[in-house]
């Protein structure tokens, strides 16, 4: 379940991003969608097992909040831990492979490719490297 801030932050951006022409939908909305949110976080997120909430909490702020970044390092925890990988599964490596595929996602989302450039020198040149374990280990 998402904790309250979180709830209140989501219905919060969702309004601000959905704009009507109609003043009085617009005038409606908030309220609309803070009891869709309500309703998404008792009828469907109620659901996610134990363990996973706090990682659902942070994605939800890290997209309200526009830490894309930390949007694919959440959705890369919540990957790993859900889905069974074969070969990889409960290894940093599997946690690394969702997150590159997490982020290529987040960058064509997000980020225009230029005209005429490739699309794999453009997804290699807005790649970023997830932190090498021995590195971190060497820095400490």
């Amino acid at each position: 379940m998402w904790y309250k801030e979180t709830k209140k932050a989501v219905a919060v951006w969702l309004d601000a991003i959905v704009k009507f022409k109609n003043p009085i939908l617009e005038a409606i909305d908030g309220p609309v969608f803070n009891v869709g949110v309500n309703i998404l976080d008792e009828k469907l997120l109620e659901k996610i097992p134990d363990g996973y909430d706090e990682e659902a909490n942070k994605l939800a702020m890290a997209i309200v909040e526009a830490r894309y970044d930390d949007a694919v390092d959440s959705l890369a925890t919540i990957a790993a831990a859900a889905i069974p990988t074969p070969v990889i599964d409960g290894t940093e490596a599997e946690k690394e492979a969702y997150h590159l595929l997490f982020q290529a996602i987040a960058i064509w989302l997000i980020k225009p490719k230029p005209a005429g450039m490739p699309v794999q020198d453009w997804v290699k040149s807005q790649l970023k490297k997830p932190p090498d374990p021995n590195e971190v280990k060497e820095a400490a």
